[in-house]
């Protein structure tokens, strides 16, 4: 099929002067001879806009490209569209040719200095106009004669003077002479001259489709796009051949992809399964392949499809389909487990495969299966039921029995239930009580126990229990809810007597060595002790009492041998204080020949129990007192006297009384007076008995305002109470095997000290 060259475009174009610049060229015109036409003065080139001629980019504003000679955005010339360039009309030919009156001349340039030519007057009609926007260069400004008279559409462009010119299809001189259509953008393109119009030509077997003149024209003899004709668009297995849609028939196993008459694309891969763009994709755990009925997938290896969604969703090495599809493992009694397509299962705690059903169906912990199949556990040994428990097969003591031996082989050989050393359970000991069923008579409470140390005194404060430890060298502490124990100080010398105010604690080393004989003092909490006062006495001082107030520390500094035995008449004690933190010790009394068995603190004075008559010469005889003296010091009077060989020990007070007890003397041996009393303060007054025959040793007391308490002078010993005003005694604690050393009490226990421990129990 042959196709013949086809117009795409109309471009119009205007004369101009053939000076770019454009400048001063609008003289003024001449008229014509004998009627004539006028001829026009030339028009200004304004370079650069759509009404001038123009030779290269230079020539037009910026964002505009020379094209066809015109200043053209070449962005919207499309097919068949003309450019707005603004195009006068071609001469008039028949201009004048009557002759008449003065003719007009050409309308002038656009430049300020080109002014209207005038025509002279001739006879017959009115001479023509002519109208040229744009210079030429055949366009002589100002010519006095015209040139020969030509029909429209012909003309003298060989100045040979006649009309042999088709200006109307004549691309070398389209509408006016000289003015030559630009070539296309491509070899697909021709310039041509169609009706006064530069036009582009398509070549033979070529179209413009795309709209895109500066693609140049497309070939619709073998675009598949445009085959034949613009958008005439081919199958896809078919080619374009001369301006025909033809099929491309391929073998077996090809097709033709690409739009050309060749088979070049093998069928049957991943890209091109079944045809062309066939294309095959992969699901999850799977590949793509590409099979004769079109695509499919392919499971990897450890998974496979058992659902039929999309994909090769189940995993082979899940307990659910274990190896294949179907095959699910049994988790009766455990987690099942697949390895390498064979299902297995993880007991639970407390389960077991013990037999060839699924899972773990028998339950471990029992006399048959006690910690794994078949481990079955032997009868029980006496007094006890057989168990399995956490670390084996064993046994638990029936009710009220008990393996206090440890020895298992004897079962459960004691009855906890009546026995006052293991009462309802082994090792629960009564603290020398009764047991009966199972619960002690008494609620006693060990602190602190020990076989080697020694405490020697104990103080309270709202928390804590503290003892000095006269073995160890030690001030130590403990809650009185029991706890850990804290020492307080250490590498201390025989600690003694013990008193805690104020956040501190108190004791007093009673030391061998004089040097070493100290009151010290630390923070409760511990920390570094500082001493508070020496002992001057050359003889070993034993500290036979210490109190404490707001602002002093007393003491007794008493020269006595190391039983504390009071054997002569050359004994000496001295009443000291010291300031709490630290200072200048003072003596505020001196006992010649007597010995002071104690001290306790009242509000303005301090009371004294002394062995001998302390009187005014503070002379030993052989009965005993209780004395007060003014804290500040001076000479002491008696608050009452004492029967004949009366050595009282032990003073406290609760703020209404003083009370001491007898010890017999130690030159006659009588039986000692019991507990007594006065009252406080400095007015004399005999003294009353609450309780006789409480101790044949020194007994510790304590006292609240309801009871005083004490060590009862029983075997074994205990602890017992009366009331401040006399009356009947009561058990507070019995059956303690050895001598209670120390007493003292809060609000609700009484604690004490029984040579190695410390205990407590209700009032």
């Amino acid at each position: 099929m042959k196709f013949p060259p086809t117009i795409v475009v109309l471009i119009a174009v205007t004369a101009c002067s053939s000076d770019p610049g454009g400048r001063d060229l609008g003289a003024t015109g001449s008229g014509g001879a004998d009627g004539g036409a006028g001829t026009g003065g030339t028009t200004e080139c304004v370079v650069g806009t759509e009404s001038c001629a123009c030779t290269t980019r230079g020539a037009c504003d910026l964002g505009l490209m020379c094209r066809f000679s015109v200043c053209v955005d070449a962005m919207n010339v499309g097919p068949d569209a003309s450019v707005d360039s603004g195009l006068a009309g071609a001469p008039n030919e028949d201009a004048g040719s009557n002759g008449g009156s003065t003719g007009s001349g050409g309308r002038g340039g656009s430049s300020q200095d080109a002014s209207a030519g005038s025509g002279g007057s001739s006879m017959g009609g009115s001479a023509g106009t002519g109208s040229l926007d744009a210079s030429f260069p055949d366009a002589d400004a100002g010519q006095d004669s015209a040139p020969p008279s030509c029909p429209p559409g012909l003309g003298d462009c060989d100045n040979s003077g006649s009309c042999e010119t088709d200006l109307t299809s004549d691309p070398f001189n389209c509408t006016i002479c000289g003015i030559v259509c630009p070539a296309g953008f491509d070899s697909t393109q021709f310039p041509l001259c169609d009706n006064n119009l530069c036009k582009l030509g398509c070549e033979a077997g070529t179209e413009e489709c795309s709209g895109n003149l500066l693609d140049g024209c497309e070939d619709i003899l073998s675009d598949p796009l445009n085959c034949g004709s613009c958008g005439n668009q081919c199958a896809g297995n078919e080619t374009c051949q001369n301006g025909s849609c033809t099929s491309v028939i391929c073998g077996p196993g090809t097709a033709n992809c690409d739009g050309d008459t060749v088979c070049e694309t093998t069928l049957g891969t991943l890209s091109d399964c079944l045809g062309c763009g066939d294309s095959c994709s992969g699901a999850p755990n799977s590949d793509p392949v590409c099979t004769g009925t079109g695509c499919d997938i392919a499971c990897q290896s450890g998974f496979d499809d058992c659902t039929g969604t999309p994909g090769c969703e189940s995993d082979l090495a899940d307990p659910i389909t274990c190896g294949s599809c179907g095959v699910q493992c049994s988790s009766v009694g455990g987690t099942a487990t697949c390895t390498s397509g064979t299902c297995g299962i993880i007991c639970d705690s407390g389960k077991a495969d013990c037999t060839s059903g699924p899972g773990c169906e028998t339950t471990l912990g029992t006399l048959s299966d006690c910690l794994g199949c078949g481990d079955s556990c032997p009868a029980a040994p006496a007094n006890a039921t057989s168990v399995c428990l956490g670390s084996g097969c064993g046994f638990t003591c029936n009710a009220t029995w008990g393996n206090c031996d440890g020895n298992d082989g004897n079962g459960c050989e004691h009855d906890i239930n009546n026995d006052p050393l293991n009462c309802g359970a082994c090792g629960k000991s009564c603290y020398g009580g009764t047991c009966n069923s199972g619960v002690c008579s008494q609620d006693v409470t060990p602190l602190y126990e020990t076989t080697t140390l020694a405490p020697a005194q104990i103080a309270l404060d709202a928390t804590h229990v503290y003892w000095t430890d006269m073995i160890a060298d030690t001030v130590n502490r403990v809650p009185k809810a029991g706890g850990s124990i804290e020492v307080i100080a250490t590498g201390e010398d025989n600690p003694r007597a013990i008193e805690v105010s104020g956040g501190f604690v108190y004791w007093a080393n009673d030391a061998v060595s004089a040097a070493n004989q100290k009151i010290k003092r630390a923070p409760v909490t511990g920390g570094a002790a500082s001493t508070i006062g020496s002992p001057t006495t050359v003889k070993s001082a034993r500290f036979a009492g210490i109190d404490v107030d707001s602002t002093h520390v007393y003491w007794l500094d008493g020269d006595v041998d190391d039983e504390g035995c009071f054997c002569s008449t050359d004994q000496t004690t001295e009443v000291k204080r010291a300031p709490i933190g630290g200072g200048t010790t003072e003596t505020i009394a001196t006992a010649a020949g007597l010995f002071v068995s104690g001290l306790t603190l009242g509000a303005s004075n301090v009371y004294l129990a002394a062995w001998g008559n302390w009187n005014s010469l503070w002379a030993y005889s052989d009965r005993g007192a209780i004395t007060w003296l003014p804290k500040s010091g001076g000479v002491g009077a008696n608050v009452t006297d004492l029967p004949l060989t009366t050595q009282p020990t032990s003073v406290i007070n609760n703020g209404t009384y003083i009370f001491w007890n007898g010890a017999p003397s130690s030159t006659n041996g009588l039986n000692p007076d019991g507990l007594q009393r006065v009252p406080t303060g400095t007015t004399p007054n005999p003294a009353t008995e609450l309780y006789g025959l409480i101790a044949n040793v020194k007994t510790p007391l304590a006292a609240d305002s309801s009871f005083v308490y004490f060590m009862g002078n029983a075997t074994p010993k205990k602890i017992q109470k009366v009331s401040v005003n006399g009356g009947a005694v009561t058990d507070v604690v019995i059956g303690q095997p050895v001598i209670i050393l120390d007493i003292e009490i809060d609000s609700t226990h009484v604690y004490w000290i029984n040579q190695r421990s410390i205990f407590k129990a209700p009032k």
